[in-house]
């Protein structure tokens, strides 16, 4: 095989990358537009890698990397990645991350060697715009999927009627965030192109990804565009000061922008500014503690980030372990929103999760990954090696995603393009050298053997490290379709474990919790010995992945709830001390959450220690006398102890303090509320 068709075979590859974000499966993988996608991928750079590898042992010297500033700024990233991951509190949650994001550092290596293997192989300026081209292709339909979503079928792809739509992505962030980076390359190539036909396309691109960016709804990438355009118009702005006619017309396009700010904000609260796309959601924000506002919930979650930082400064707690920072600095307000916003894996704020998970180290190093291209593209403009247009629009995106991910978090799709966007920067800033020269003119022609060792090599690491997983994922699919539809559980899950995967451990937490949610409806039904063989199941598996992540309270949560049951099935005392010790485990590693509060006086109940049981929902109302089932909780106990007008001391205290009581919640306490209170 020669050189020059392992090297088509590599881009062609490149180029199909381009397109895995239109891979989704919905009924065949957990985590449909996630787990497929990132396979599909790492599948295709392993490929890639493979080839690359012969290239290398034919011309080293040609396709070796370069030990340039960006190369060297990304290692050291990656190098941080390392030291925190093993350096953290849960080096298997960093490196592998679970199969709902995919993003450990295992994946995240192979987004480097995507990078490695563009800025060796893609060396002409025409290839790098014929890829931008397919790139535009690949996204443009994404963006007409979310379209479709939109105007004709709202139930399409899971989308279930949202008015924010999220197309293949699973998620009107990542869609929003994917439309604004189209927009950036449709205008950077109708600056580049030479034919009005690809100018033409260029625009067209560029107008679907903008529209996709509304129709994804996300405030966070509307701020980032508006951001990165005040961006690139004062980089124009102080680079044509020949102009002043251009210089002039910016001027007036800064006026006429800060009026429409101004207008749509003093109009914010109209039925029209409401209904514009993306704008009405972003003039309209509730960041009161009672407003039921995400932003608000992320705030407080930046902030418990702030004080885990702290603890662990320099190198972080490791990737993908803000969950343990979030709970051990759990903030009992959030529950004013609702138990679904009690639970953050990741702050929605790349900066804040960087410094935590990474430490100043890694944010250093991320924000270095970021500036130092711009930095590079600066002086490259002044020497004349690239043109104004490529200087400031290129610098534009990189704002742009540096201030998006404020709001966000990176993802599948966003990391193919913006590893992307660095190999051409690279490539740009680096033209070919003379010495460069003298290597390509050499050709090697490599023997079937050595081409068939390295390919062998690469069929067996991707099967093991993506076609297995992938093959797990569905098997645990399908056990949980069983567990629904009340088949053997048992024999479908020891089927997923036919297929070895680091993500055991998320396929064991699945299946348990979602067998857990079974069981009122199995005891309802008389199968009881079922329920049995069901709970030693679920128990050994995530006592199991208790020796893996021993403070994830989630799991605590989980497997106290199944001594419950056990206590329920055998009505074994000690089944009932062995859930208290694991609450009060749980409660080290999040001091203030009220679940695990609520969970452990419920314990102490059954152990017939209701003092205790009051102390701890004492605590709970102390921290946030908001919450109502705090306050029914203890009601309760004082009344089944007989202290019925203490218990209705405490609901009258809680009344004149402006809880409200749900409609169970008033029925459970009907005979102790107040005279002339309503009970619906």
């Amino acid at each position: 095989m020669t050189e020059k068709r392992i090297e088509r075979l590599i881009k062609i590859l490149i180029g199909c990358t381009f397109f895995v974000p239109l891979v989704v499966l919905p009924n065949t993988f957990i985590f449909p537009f996630i787990v497929p996608k990132i396979i599909v991928f790492r599948s295709l750079v392993l490929l890639m890698l493979g080839g690359y590898i012969v290239l290398c042992i034919g011309n080293i010297q040609k396709y070796a990397p370069k030990k340039t500033k960006i190369n060297i700024v990304l290692c050291l990233f990656f190098l941080s990645m390392i030291i925190s991951t093993f350096v953290g509190v849960d080096w298997y949650k960093s490196f592998w991350d679970n199969h709902e994001r995919m993003l450990g550092l295992f994946t995240m290596f192979h987004y480097f060697l995507f990078y490695i293997v563009a800025t060796s192989v893609i060396r002409k300026p025409k290839e790098w715009i014929i890829f931008f081209r397919l790139f535009l292709f690949a996204g443009s339909i994404v963006m007409l999927v979310g379209v479709w979503q939109k105007f004709v079928n709202t139930d399409a792809l899971l989308n279930r009627g949202s008015d924010r739509v999220s197309a293949t992505l699973g998620n009107a962030i990542y869609y929003s965030y994917y439309g604004v980076f189209l927009f950036f390359v449709g205008i950077f190539l109708i600056a580049k192109e030479n034919s009005m036909q690809w100018r033409y396309y260029a625009g067209v691109c560029s107008f679907i990804g903008v529209v996709g960016m509304f129709l994804g709804g996300t405030r966070g990438a509307l701020v980032g565009l508006v951001a990165s355009m005040v961006f690139v118009l004062f980089l124009y702005l102080v680079s044509l000061k020949q102009h002043k006619n251009i210089r002039r017309a910016i001027l007036i396009l800064f006026g006429i922008g800060i009026i429409c700010f101004g207008l749509l904000f003093a109009y914010r609260q109209t039925e029209f500014v409401k209904s514009i796309p993306t704008v009405g959601r972003m003039l309209n924000l509730n960041l009161s503690y009672t407003g039921g506002s995400s932003v608000t919930t992320r705030f407080l979650a930046w902030r418990s980030g702030f004080y885990g930082w702290q603890d662990k400064p320099v190198f972080g707690w490791g990737p993908n372990n803000f969950l343990y920072v979030f709970n051990l600095y759990y903030d009992p307000v959030m529950l004013n929103f609702g138990y679904g916003e009690t639970w953050f894996d990741n702050p929605h704020n790349a900066l804040v999760n960087i410094l935590v998970t990474q430490g100043i180290f890694g944010l250093v190093l991320y924000l270095a990954v970021f500036i130092t291209p711009m930095v590079l593209l600066w002086k490259a403009y002044k020497k004349n090696s690239v043109s104004l247009h490529f200087f400031v629009l290129i610098s534009g995106y990189l704002v742009f995603h540096i201030i998006s991910q404020l709001f966000a978090f990176e993802n599948p799709t966003s990391y193919i393009y913006l590893f992307f966007v660095f190999a051409f920067i690279h490539s740009s800033l680096h033209n070919t050298s003379q010495e460069d020269v003298q290597a390509e003119k050499k050709h090697a022609i490599y023997s079937p053997g050595m081409v068939g060792g390295v390919s062998l090599v690469v069929v067996l690491l991707i099967f093991g490290t993506n076609i297995n997983p992938a093959r797990a994922n569905m098997a645990s699919l399908k056990a949980v379709h069983a567990v629904a539809s009340g088949k053997d559980v048992a024999t479908q899950y020891k089927e997923t474990l036919r297929f070895p995967t680091p993500h055991i451990d998320d396929i064991r937490f699945d299946l348990a919790r979602i067998t857990f949610n079974t069981f009122p409806d199995y005891l309802s039904a008389g199968r009881v010995e079922e329920v049995g063989k069901l709970y030693e199941l679920t128990k050994d598996e995530l006592e199991k992945n208790t020796l893996l992540h021993p403070k994830d309270v989630r799991l605590s949560l989980l497997r106290a709830q199944l001594q419950l049951v056990g206590f329920k099935l055998t009505n074994n005392p000690e089944l009932l001390l062995e859930a208290e010790l694991i609450l009060q485990e749980a409660l080290k590693n999040s001091p203030k959450r009220q679940q695990i509060q609520y969970m452990l006086s419920g314990v102490l109940v059954y152990l017939q220690r209701p003092e205790e049981a009051k102390v701890i929902l004492e605590q709970a109302i102390d921290q946030n006398p908001a919450i109502s089932e705090g306050w029914v909780r203890l009601v309760i106990i004082y009344k089944n102890i007989g202290q019925v007008e203490k218990a209705k001391e405490t609901i009258a205290q809680a009344i004149t303090q402006g809880v409200r009581l749900n409609t169970k919640e008033k029925e459970l306490i009907k005979d102790l509320l107040p005279e002339n209170t309503i009970v619906k």
